[in-house]
């Protein structure tokens, strides 16, 4: 697979700031918040925000004499708050050595989640083979949870019309990005839909001692397993990337590779889309990344 290498620190340090920039305006925990918080870790003393790591919700560090008890993750609507609730009670809990303990809701605020805070340091692109290892392994076991597959439409057609979606959205990329994305798609192999956390990239990992720790499930759904591969792929280096796959226990099979191909161009498309809609600088430097590696896997592979 045709790799593009990238800097050090460049994630943390331009898309992270951007997401800060972007995050919506934080609403202080209530009484509700504050009564659930304690009535599960005990009394609270000093309430810190975190730096986000999601767009779609803000976060705050209870603490007692500055020690961190845990953190209480505000969204601003419900959705986002029922699908990573749901992914920390189905999947997450059944793995608890690599996630954060999840300790439920605030009572009459189906928009906040309580969780366990996490020692450590957030990965960087910049991070050690050994942390990607680390991940591989998480994935392959996140994949491999059961799940039972109520969706009708196959996964080749659900992605397809994640395509076509994204053609009729136009924007200022021509149709030759759409075009070999519909070529890959229909060659590509997706597997089937498993629990899949599709924000899947360093920014959501957190290192202490060793030790991984997996964050924000705030995207999480039943998808193609390559789904977490999408943002790796575009920004590790050789070296990382044999890490994640001893860790995942396989490699790609070259059907595999064209339909991860066909995601990234789709990520790489629906992020400059975004970006212009809404005048952000992050997705669509991300965008562009996204598409440079996109066109040169394709000529690696001569598909286009």
């Amino acid at each position: 697979m045709a790799r593009v290498d990238v800097g050090d620190g460049f994630v943390s340090k331009a898309i992270l700031t951007e997401i800060e920039s972007m995050s919506p305006t934080s609403q202080f925990p209530t009484s509700v918040h504050i009564g659930y918080f304690e009535s599960t870790f005990g009394g609270v003393s000093k309430w810190d925000r975190l730096a986000p790591t999601s767009e779609q919700a803000s976060l705050w560090v209870g603490k007692r004499c500055d020690r961190p008890l845990g953190v209480l993750k505000l969204y601003p609507s419900p959705d986002g708050a029922n699908r990573e609730r749901n992914a920390y009670r189905e999947w997450a809990a059944q793995l608890p050595q690599w996630t954060a303990s999840f300790h439920g809701s605030p009572r009459q605020d189906p928009g906040a989640l309580v969780l366990g805070y996490v020692e450590g340091d957030s990965a960087t692109f910049g991070a050690s083979p050994d942390v990607f290892e680390a991940a591989g392994r998480f994935a392959a076991a996140f994949h491999g949870l059961p799940h039972d597959d109520l969706d009708s439409l196959p996964l080749r057609e659900a992605v397809s019309r994640r395509a076509k979606a994204s053609r009729n959205r136009g924007g200022s990329m021509t149709s030759t990005v759409h075009d070999t994305v519909e070529r890959l798609i229909l060659r590509g192999d997706f597997g089937r839909r498993v629990p899949s956390h599709r924000d899947f990239a360093p920014w959501n990992w957190q290192v202490s001692q060793g030790r991984l720790t997996v964050l924000d499930f705030g995207q999480s759904r039943p998808d193609t397993w390559l789904m977490d591969l999408v943002k790796l792929v575009v920004f590790w280096t050789p070296a990382q990337s044999e890490a994640f796959f001893s860790g995942y226990g396989r490699t790609l099979s070259i059907e595999e590779e064209w339909a991860l191909m066909g995601l990234v161009g789709l990520h790489g498309v629906g992020s400059l889309q975004w970006g212009q809609r809404h005048d952000q600088t992050r997705p669509v430097v991300e965008g562009e990344h996204s598409l440079r590696w996109f066109e040169k896997a394709c000529e690696h592979h001569g598909v286009g």
